[in-house]
């Protein structure tokens, strides 16, 4: 599971005035997390789950703060109230809580100890800040682990843990992440179970799950897929036609010619069936990739969708010998 680590040591604001100029920024990342299926923001026992009694700055409470909103960041709230967990670490996680209670962590070059932050570096997770002052305004911070060894030395490192405190630093450290992705997904079984949630508007027909179980291909060719797969499925929800959708995603993709079209045989390769169990002749095809591979789908735009019916070398056309 995907989580952030709520830098609890970023609060509270100086004052209600840089409490609410700053705050939105805070809401932003943290739905722009969600949105990209980051399941929670993790924070300790002694921080209040519910939200609304931490307090923000002096006599300045997240309720007071909220009436003052409107129904769009009240929704906020209690989305990110539902999806905050305790304890800071999973408590399954051994290793990580004998490590975070053998060591402090410090801010660097100060004596402020940062256990939020330790947490997030032991369990390699990202940090969500405040905007409540200019150290929290950075992609990354630098720590100071002091860790007790088990023969009794204390050891010092420097170390770094990335944080967001705008939606600027979420997009820097995504890219990685969406990478990382990607990269899982070169096994063709770890594809196919995770097809939904990387393509929500994709539905893949069931001949086009042997293509991709048994993935092996080129780097270059997986790169080319991911991305067109992408681009169809960020794409399809704004297009009412093929001539939109091709224009929206500048994918080079076309239709079969008549003489397949019209050929009961060489269309029987090019028909495959949708989830309700009727058969479709998938036409269209994008052909922008190396070796002569070639991706067959089947646009719905009354739904919102595209249908995945093939991808692998070139479907026959009767000019083969």
């Amino acid at each position: 599971m995907e989580y952030l680590i709520l830098n609890e040591e970023s609060l509270p604001f100086a004052s209600q005035t840089e409490c609410d100029n700053n705050l939105l920024s805070f809401l932003s990342v943290v739905a722009a997390a969600f949105d990209n299926r980051f399941e929670a923001v993790r924070v300790s026992d002694a921080f209040d789950p519910g939200w609304y009694q931490i307090r923000l700055a002096d006599n300045y409470y997240l309720r007071n703060w909220l009436e003052k909103q409107d129904k769009t960041y009240q929704s906020r709230v209690k989305s990110l109230i539902d999806k905050t967990s305790c304890p800071r670490i999973p408590e399954h996680d051994h290793a990580a809580l004998e490590q975070f209670e053998l060591s402090d962590f410090f801010l660097s070059g100060t004596e402020s100890r940062m256990p939020s932050l330790g947490a997030a570096v032991i369990l390699n997770k990202i940090s969500v800040s405040f905007k409540s002052s200019g150290c929290w305004e950075v992609a990354e911070i630098r720590l100071l682990q002091r860790q007790l060894r088990k023969n009794g030395e204390l050891t010092d490192r420097h170390c770094l843990v990335r944080n967001c405190s705008t939606v600027r630093h979420w997009k820097q450290h995504f890219r990685g992440i969406a990478e990382q992705r990607k990269n899982n997904c070169r096994k063709g079984q770890v594809f196919w179970a995770g097809r939904q949630a990387e393509f929500p508007n994709l539905i893949f027909c069931r001949q086009s799950k042997r293509n991709f179980l048994n993935l092996s291909v080129s780097d270059a060719l997986f790169n080319r897929l991911w991305e067109n797969l992408t681009l169809l499925n960020n794409h399809i929800e704004s297009s009412n036609s093929d001539a939109e959708l091709r224009e929206l995603s500048n994918l080079d993709f076309t239709d079969e010619s008549d003489s397949v079209k019209t050929n009961k045989k060489l269309g029987r390769y090019r028909m495959f069936t949708l989830p309700d169990g009727s058969r479709k002749f998938f036409g269209l095809h994008i052909k922008n990739f190396p070796a002569s591979f070639r991706l067959h789908f089947l646009p719905d735009y009354q739904n919102r969708c595209v249908y995945i019916g093939y991808f692998g070398k070139h479907l026959p056309t009767g000019r083969e010998r």
